[in-house]
C-alpha cells in the first residue's frame, strides 16, 4: 500500500515538472517552482515508507481511548521501532510526509489495523440485527463476528452485516474505488483514483430492487454499521493476516435469496417460465442476456480494483450452527408484521438447507490464519527474557517432513532441573549441563513430557503461555515441549491446515527419536491446538500407536476453525477415531468460544455407547409429517436414552471450580473426561491449578508422580544421578510409532523378502517376531516400491512365512558408545559377550558413517609404533593412514596382529593440547569376522593374560555367526573407533581381519539378491563397499585424535591379483607383505619389505618425530637386503666359490638381516630407537665407502656409535620435561 502511495506521487511530481503548470477544477492556472518538485522527487525516492505507516499508526492508537490505556499496546508504542518514529524538522521533507500521511488508502489501512485491535481487547459477544439480540449460544457460531475477532486483525467493516448482498446491488454507483475523487488538486493532494485512470463508468441495466445508499470509505469508518451498508471487500493491513470469503465469482443465486429473505412469495411458477423460455430461445432468452450483463459488469469491475490491489467479493458465507446428533434441528424464523407463514414447499426446503450445510461445509477463505507474532519484537533465543528460569529451557529446532524449520522450547520438569541445575550461588564446573543432549535425552526418559500445541493468537513466548507452561512442571513435574507452527514466530513457511498437521507430526518425532517413549507423552492443545492436537493423535492411533497419556483439549475450536481454514478441521469426526484418554477442559465464562462447542463433542463421543434413536436425524427433518404412534415412540426411545446415559457419566461437583463429567468409550479406546469450570475464560483455564491437578491425576502422570516422589528430598549426589541415568538410557533404543508387517513372501539364504510394505527405508531396522515369540534383528537392505528385503542378522532358520510378523523402526542402526567400551568383547551385533552389564550409553551413532570430506583431512604426520622393528624402520605407520597387511592361509597373520595389539604405541611426547605421548590417549579397536572359536578364545586370553585388554575393545563374529553379521562388524568398530578420536581426542588404532571373509559374505548376500556377478563372483560394487569402510581413516581439521586402519586379508592361492587385494591395494596407502617363503624358513614375523610399502612413511619420520638417521637407514636397508637377494640367486646359479668377497659380504647382510633384523620373538617388543640400532648394528659390517644411501653427516655421527636406548638430540628438545628418555609405551 505504500509503495503504490509512493509511485503514484511520484507520477504526479513528475507529470508537474514536465508540464511547469498546473490545473484546478476552475481551470486557473497556477505557477509550480520546477526546483521545489525535484527536490520533492529526491527526497520521496529517500524516505523510509515503513516509518510513514509506523507515524501514522502511532498517532491513530494514542487518539483512541481503548487503545491508549492498555499497557500492552503502551509498551509497544515505547518500543522500537514505535520508539524511533521521528517526524522531520525540513519544511520541504515534512510536505512530502504530509501528502504520504493524507492517502486515503493509507487512512483505511490504518483505520482496519484500529478495528481489529479494539476488537481484539474489546469483543463483543453479541450484537443487534433487526431489532433482535442474536448471541453465539441462540445461533452456534457467528460468522461475521469471527471475522473481526479471530480472522486477523484487521477490517474496517467487520461489524457490518452483508448477507444479503444481492447481484444487483454491484454497480459503479456503488464503487467505493471512486469516493472523494474530486476532493484535492492534481499534484498537491494524493488520493485513491490517482493510481490508474479507471474507465468511464459503464451504466448498468434497470434493477428491481431499490438503489442504495453510497457509502464513502470514512463514513463506514466513522459511523456505525447498519443492515443497510452494502460493502463488498475487506482491507487486510500489513500487521495481520486476514481472508476473504467466498470465491471471487460466486453469486447468491434465487435460492439463496429465498432463504433469506422471510415471508416471501413463491415464485416457482417464474422459475418453470424462465426454464420454458430458455429451452424456446435458448441463449437469446431475455433473463439469460440479463444475468450475463450482470456478470461481465462485475468482472469488469474486478479488473478495475485489482490495479489498486483491493480484493472484491460480492458475498458472505452463511452462518452456519452444528448442532448434537440428538437435538432436532429447530427452524427458526424473525417474526415479521404479518407474521405470516410460509408456504409448504418453501419451510421443506429451508430444512433440506439446513441439513445439508450440517454436513458439507464449502471452502471459506483464501488465507487461513492469524500470524501475528505478539509479543512484538521477542527473541525466542533467550527464554530467559520471558521470565523462565536460567537455563531450564532449551531453545530449539525441528525440521519437518517438508523441510520447514520450527522453533520450539524444551522446558525442564521441576524436579530434574533441581536436581541437574546449580545455581548460580553455588560452584560449579558445569554450569551449562542441564541444557546438554544427553541431559535432554535423560529428561525425555526418566518424567513425562507434554507437547503443547498453542492457539492462534501470538507466539509461544506470549505471558499467560508462559505462565502455563510453569504451571504444567511445577504441578504436574512434567517436562514441556511447545512449537510455534509455519509462520508463527521464528518458524519458517507459511500456515495452512496441512502444515499445521506435518508440525504437529515433527514435534513428536522429535520427543521419541530423543528418547522418549510414546506412553510418556501427553498431548496438549489449546483454542486452535486442540484441532492440531486432534488430528496427531488420530494419525497415531492409525499408526499403531498406543498412547497411555491423556489427550487434553482446552477451548474448543472446531467451529472457529471451519470458519477460517479452506478446508476444515473435522474434529467430530476425527476424534472418535482417538484410542486413548481424553480430557476436555472449557471454562462457562469463555466469550470468545462458547462451552457449547466442547459440550457437543463429549456428546459426540457419548453417542456410541447409547441405544440408537427411534427416528434418524433425516426423518426428524423430513417433510412429511410423522404420525403419532411414531412420535409416542420416539419421546419413550429418547427417555430410555436418557436415562442410559445418566447412568453412564459420573458427574462430580467441585466447590469453587466446577464439575467433571467421565465415562468409558466402548472397544478400549480410554475415558473421556469432561471438565467444565466456572471460570479461567478462554486464555487463563489451562494455568489453573484445580484443571492442573484433575490432569495429574491421569495416567501417565500420576504413575511418575509416584515414581519419583522420592527425587524430592536433597539434592542427589552424581553416582545417584549416574544410576538413575544409567536405568533409562541402556534400555533397548527404538523409535516410535513403528508398524508391524505380516506379508513376509518369501525367504532366499539370509534374506526375507516382505511386500505391501509402507514407505520402507533403506538401511532401515526391523524386528522379526517368530511364532514361538523370539525376536531378530534385521536391516532393510533394498528396496523396490512397497516391497523391501530385509537381510536378518540372526539367520532365517525357522521363520515361517505366514506367522512371522515383522516391526519397522523407522531408523537405521545405531550403536549406543561410551568409553567404557574399553576392555569389552561384543559379538558381531554389538551385543556385550562378556558377561558384563549394557554399556551405558553416552551417545547413539549410526554404524553406516560416512568418509571424511577430503577439505576437512589433515595429512597424517606422527607416527604409531607397532614394535616390530620391519615395519617401524622401513615401513612406518603414520597417524590416520590405512595400511593393509596382505596375508594367505597357514600364515602366522593372527599372532602379527596380537603382537601389535599388544605393543602399539604413540612416539611422539605429550604436547600443551593433547597428551599424545600417553598410553590414556591411545587405544585400540579389534574387530575379528567369520574366525572361528579357537582363534578368538587366543585374541581374548592373549590380550587379558598380557594385560592389553583395558585398551582394546573387541568384537568377535564368528564363523558359525550369520553371515550377514559380518557386514555389519567392521562398520561397528569403526563408529567405536570414531567415537574415541572425534569426541573423547583419543588417537586409535583399528585392526580389521579378515577382509577376506567380509567380502564373501558381500558376495553371499549379492548372489542371494540375484545381482549381476563381476570378477570371480564379486558384486560390481564392491570396490565402492569397500572404500566406506577404509575411507573412514584419518585426521579431521578441529579434532587432535586420530584413526589408523590396518586390516588384514587373506590372498587365495597366494595371488595378489585377486579382485579382494587388487580392490584394496586401491583405495589404501601402502601395504605390508606377509611371505610364504620366510615363514618355512621358520622367519617370524615373516614380513617380506621388498614387496611392502608405507606410501606416508616420510611424513611421519624424521628428527623431532622419530630420528634424523631414520630415512637414510631405511632407504639403505632396502638397497642391502635387494643386493642380497640377487647374490642369493646367483649363489643358486654359479656356486658359492664363484662369488665375489663383495657378494660374499651380501650373503653375509641377508642372512643376519633374515634373522637378526626381521626375525624376532612373539612377545619382543623393540621400540623405534632399538631398531635403528640394530640396524646399524648390521650396516656396520660395510665400510662406509660402500653406504652410499647415508648422507656424509649421518654417517660420521652414527656409523662409529655404540648402541643405546638414548634418543638423539632432536627428540631431547621435545622431552625435556619428561624424566626417562624413554618416549615409547610399550606395554
Amino acid at each position: 500500500m505504500s509503495e503504490l502511495n509512493k509511485a503514484s506521487l511520484s507520477q504526479r511530481i513528475e507529470e508537474n515538472c514536465k508540464e511547469g503548470k498546473k490545473k484546478s477544477k476552475d481551470n486557473t492556472e497556477i505557477n509550480v517552482d520546477a526546483a521545489e518538485l525535484e527536490a520533492q522527487m529526491e527526497i520521496l525516492k529517500k524516505i523510509d515508507l515503513n516509518q510513514i505507516a509506523d507515524i501514522s499508526l502511532a498517532s491513530k492508537i494514542k487518539k483512541e481511548k481503548l487503545l491508549s490505556s492498555n499497557q500492552t499496546m503502551l509498551h509497544i508504542l515505547n518500543s522500537p521501532p514505535f520508539s524511533n518514529v521521528k517526524r522531520s524538522t525540513d519544511p520541504l521533507t515534512a510536505k512530502v510526509e504530509n501528502r504520504l500521511l493524507s492517502s486515503a488508502i493509507l487512512a483505511s489501512g490504518t483505520a482496519a489495523v484500529i478495528n481489529g485491535l479494539k476488537n481484539v481487547l474489546n469483543p463483543q459477544p453479541s450484537r443487534e440485527k433487526d431489532g433482535q439480540t442474536e448471541t453465539e449460544s441462540e445461533s452456534g457460531f457467528d460468522g461475521e463476528r469471527g471475522q473481526g475477532e479471530w480472522g486477523g486483525i484487521g477490517s474496517s467493516m467487520v461489524g457490518e452485516d452483508h448477507s444479503d448482498v444481492s447481484e444487483s446491488d454491484v454497480s459503479p454507483e456503488n464503487d467505493i474505488s471512486d469516493i472523494d475523487e474530486d476532493r484535492s488538486i492534481k499534484g498537491v493532494g494524493w488520493e485513491p483514483d490517482s493510481l490508474d485512470k479507471e474507465p468511464e463508468d459503464v451504466e448498468p441495466p434497470p434493477t428491481p430492487t431499490r438503489k442504495k445508499h453510497k457509502t464513502t470509505r470514512l463514513e463506514s469508518n466513522s459511523r456505525p454499521s447498519s443492515p443497510e451498508d452494502k460493502l463488498s471487500s475487506q482491507f487486510l493491513p500489513s500487521l495481520s493476516v486476514g481472508y476473504v470469503k467466498g470465491d471471487s465469482d460466486s453469486d447468491f443465486n434465487s435460492d439463496e435469496e429465498d432463504q433469506q429473505t422471510v415471508g416471501r412469495k413463491n415464485r416457482r411458477g417464474q422459475r418453470a417460465r424462465q426454464a420454458i423460455w430458455a429451452k424456446k430461445y435458448g441463449k437469446n432468452a431475455k433473463h439469460l442476456k440479463t444475468q450475463q450483463d450482470k456478470s461481465d459488469l462485475v468482472k469488469n469491475k474486478m479488473e478495475r480494483r485489482g490495479n489498486n490491489e483491493r480484493v472484491f467479493n460480492q458475498d458472505r458465507p452463511k452462518r452456519f450452527s452444528m448442532p448434537a446428533s440428538t437435538e432436532r434441528i429447530e427452524t427458526k424464523r424473525v417474526a415479521t408484521g404479518l407474521d405470516k407463514p410460509l408456504h409448504p414447499s418453501w419451510e421443506a426446503k429451508r430444512k433440506l438447507k439446513s441439513r445439508e450445510s450440517t454436513h458439507i461445509l464449502p471452502p471459506q477463505g483464501k488465507k487461513i490464519l492469524n500470524t501475528i507474532k505478539l509479543p512484538l519484537f521477542a527473541d525466542l533465543s533467550v527464554p530467559e527474557k520471558h521470565g523462565l528460569a536460567p537455563q531450564r529451557v532449551a531453545n530449539i529446532n525441528i525440521s519437518t517432513s517438508d523441510n520447514v524449520t520450527l522453533g520450539a522450547w524444551f522446558i525442564l520438569s521441576d524436579t530434574f532441573y533441581a536436581k541437574t541445575y546449580d545455581s548460580p550461588s553455588s560452584p560449579s564446573s558445569t554450569p551449562f549441563s542441564s541444557l546438554s543432549s544427553a541431559s535432554l535425552s535423560s529428561a525425555l526418559r526418566l518424567f513425562p513430557t507434554i507437547i503443547f500445541f498453542h492457539g492462534n493468537a501470538g507466539t509461544r513466548a506470549i505471558s499467560f503461555r508462559v505462565h502455563t507452561y510453569t504451571t504444567l512442571t511445577s504441578r504436574l513435574n512434567a517436562n514441556v515441549l511447545v512449537i510455534d507452527y509455519r509462520g508463527f514466530a521464528d518458524s519458517e513457511g507459511t500456515p495452512s491446515e496441512s502444515g499445521l498437521n506435518l508440525d504437529a507430526h515433527a514435534a513428536w518425532n522429535w520427543a521419541i527419536e530423543n528418547g522418549a517413549d510414546s506412553e510418556d507423552l501427553v498431548l496438549m492443545g489449546q483454542s486452535l491446538g486442540t484441532a492440531v492436537a486432534t488430528s496427531l493423535a488420530r494419525d497415531l492411533s492409525n499408526e499403531g500407536t498406543q498412547m497411555k497419556g491423556p489427550l487434553q483439549h482446552f477451548a474448543f475450536a472446531h467451529k472457529f476453525m471451519l470458519k477460517f481454514l479452506r478446508a476444515d478441521f473435522n474434529t467430530i469426526s476425527t476424534i472418535s477415531d482417538v484410542r486413548t484418554d481424553i480430557i476436555l477442559v472449557h471454562a462457562e465464562d469463555d466469550l470468545d468460544i462458547p462451552i457449547k462447542h466442547s459440550t457437543d463433542i463429549f456428546n459426540n463421543l457419548l453417542e456410541p455407547s447409547l441405544p440408537p434413536p427411534f427416528l434418524s436425524f433425516e426423518q426428524l427433518n423430513s417433510p412429511i409429517a410423522i404420525n403419532s404412534e411414531q412420535w409416542s415412540e420416539f419421546r419413550k426411545r429418547e427417555q430410555e436414552r436418557q436415562d442410559f446415559k445418566r447412568e453412564l457419566i459420573r458427574t462430580e461437583d467441585i466447590e469453587r471450580l466446577g464439575r467433571i463429567e467421565r465415562f468409558k468409550r466402548e472397544g478400549n479406546k480410554g475415558e473421556v473426561v469432561f471438565v467444565q469450570s466456572k471460570w479461567g475464560g478462554h486464555d487463563n483455564v489451562a494455568r489453573m491449578e484445580g484443571v492442573i491437578d484433575i490432569i495429574g491425576h491421569r495416567r501417565p502422570l500420576a504413575t511418575f508422580r509416584r515414581r519419583f516422589v522420592s527425587l524430592m528430598g536433597p539434592r542427589l549426589s552424581d553416582k545417584e544421578l549416574a544410576q538413575i541415568n544409567a536405568a533409562a538410557v541402556t534400555r533397548e533404543f527404538n523409535v516410535k510409532p513403528r508398524v508391524d508387517y505380516r506379508t513376509v513372501t518369501a525367504v532366499n539364504g539370509p534374506l526375507v523378502v516382505l511386500d505391501n510394505v509402507k514407505f520402507p527405508s533403506y538401511n532401515e531396522i526391523v524386528t522379526l517376531t517368530l511364532p514361538d515369540g523370539s525376536k531378530r534383528g534385521g536391516q532393510v537392505l533394498e528396496v523396490q516400491g512397497k516391497k523391501a528385503i530385509v537381510q536378518v542378522f540372526e539367520g532365517t532358520s525357522g521363520i515361517d512365512v505366514k506367522a512371522t510378523h515383522v516391526e519397522f523402526t523407522g531408523s537405521s542402526m545405531k550403536l549406543p558408545v561410551s568409553e567404557d567400551m574399553l576392555g569389552r568383547v561384543f559379538n558381531g551385533s554389538g551385543n556385550p559377550i562378556d558377561n558384563g552389564p549394557k554399556v551405558f550409553a553416552e551417545d547413539y551413532l549410526d554404524i553406516n558413517g560416512s568418509p571424511i570430506n577430503p577439505y576437512s583431512r589433515v595429512y597424517p604426520e606422527e607416527m604409531i609404533q607397532t614394535g616390530i622393528s620391519t615395519i617401524d624402520v622401513m615401513n612406518s605407520i603414520a597417524r590416520g593412514q590405512k595400511i593393509p597387511i596382505f596375508s594367505a592361509a597357514g600364515l602366522p597373520h593372527n599372532e602379527i596382529a596380537a603382537q601389535i595389539c599388544r605393543q602399539a604405541g604413540l612416539v611422539k611426547g605429550p604436547t600443551k593440547d593433547v597428551l599424545d605421548g600417553s598410553s590414556e590417549n591411545f587405544s585400540i579397536v579389534f574387530a575379528a569376522m567369520g574366525v572361528n572359536r579357537e582363534t578368538a578364545s587366543f585374541f581374548q586370553n592373549d590380550f587379558q593374560r598380557t594385560g592389553s585388554s583395558d585398551r582394546v575393545t573387541l568384537f568377535l563374529n564368528l564363523a558359525n555367526d550369520p553371515t550377514i553379521e559380518r557386514i555389519i562388524t567392521p562398520r561397528l568398530a569403526l563408529t567405536t573407533a570414531e567415537y574415541y578420536a572425534y569426541q573423547l581426542e583419543k588417537h586409535v588404532l583399528v585392526i580389521l581381519t579378515d577382509m577376506s571373509s567380509y567380502a564373501d559374505a558381500l558376495r553371499e548376500v549379492s548372489a542371494a539378491r540375484e545381482e549381476v556377478p563381476g570378477r570371480r563372483g564379486y558384486p560390481g560394487y564392491m570396490y565402492t563397499d569397500l572404500s566406506t569402510i577404509y575411507e573412514r581413516a584419518g585426521r579431521v581439521e578441529g579434532r587432535n585424535g586420530s584413526i589408523t586402519q590396518i586390516p588384514i586379508l587373506t590372498m587365495p592361492n597366494d595371488d595378489i591379483t585377486h579382485p579382494i587385494p587388487d580392490l584394496t591395494g586401491y583405495i589404501t596407502e601402502g601395504q605390508i607383505f606377509v611371505d610364504r617363503q620366510l615363514h618355512n624358513r621358520q622367519v617370524y614375523p615373516p614380513i617380506n619389505v621388498l614387496p611392502s610399502l608405507s606410501r606416508l612413511m616420510k611424513s611421519a619420520i624424521g628428527e623431532k618425530l622419530t630420528r634424523k638417521d631414520h630415512a637414510d637407514v631405511s632407504n639403505q636397508l632396502y638397497a642391502k637386503y635387494a643386493i642380497g637377494r640377487d647374490a642369493a640367486a646367483m649363489k643358486a646359479v654359479v656356486g658359492e666359490e664363484a662369488l665375489s668377497a663383495e657378494d660374499k659380504l651380501a650373503l653375509e647382510f641377508l642372512d643376519k638381516f633374515e634373522k637378526d633384523f626381521v626375525g624376532q620373538g612373539a612377545y619382543e617388543s623393540r621400540t623405534i630407537f632399538e631398531s635403528l640400532d640394530l640396524a646399524w648394528t648390521l650396516l656396520r659390517l660395510f665400510p662406509k665407502e660402500q653406504l652410499n644411501r647415508i648422507s656424509p653427516k649421518i654417517l660420521a655421527e652414527f656409523y662409529q656409535r655404540k648402541p643405546t636406548k638414548r634418543p638423539t638430540a632432536g627428540v631431547e628438545e621435545v622431552s625435556k620435561s619428561m624424566k626417562e628418555t624413554k618416549l615409547v609405551d610399550d606395554e
